[in-house]
């Protein structure tokens, strides 16, 4: 298996920061294989350095002001994401 291009891994990762935004600055977009993930994890950045919360409601939004929600998977891949990682622990 490719762990620079785990689809698993990377969807828990991004989960996990969605668990726990403080973990935000663990995560860059660029390292992200799936297109997806680093449209996700650019909101959740751009979010983080804006103060402002992070969570589901927060990131569709953002995705959707970006015009960006279909082509990071839709709302219910975002919601998805927190299936792959019950715990923020290994994050």
């Amino acid at each position: 298996m490719d762990l620079l291009r785990n689809h698993e891994a990377e969807m828990s990762v991004l989960g996990a920061v969605l668990l726990e935004p403080a973990e935000v600055t663990r995560i860059k977009p660029e390292e992200f294989f799936d297109r997806r993930h680093q449209l996700i994890a650019e909101v959740i950045i751009g979010l983080a350095g804006r103060g402002e919360v992070i969570d589901l409601v927060t990131v569709s939004t953002e995705l959707t002001r970006h015009r960006q929600l279909e082509e990071a998977g839709g709302h219910s891949y975002v919601s998805e994401l927190l299936e792959y990682c019950p715990t923020a622990t290994n994050i």
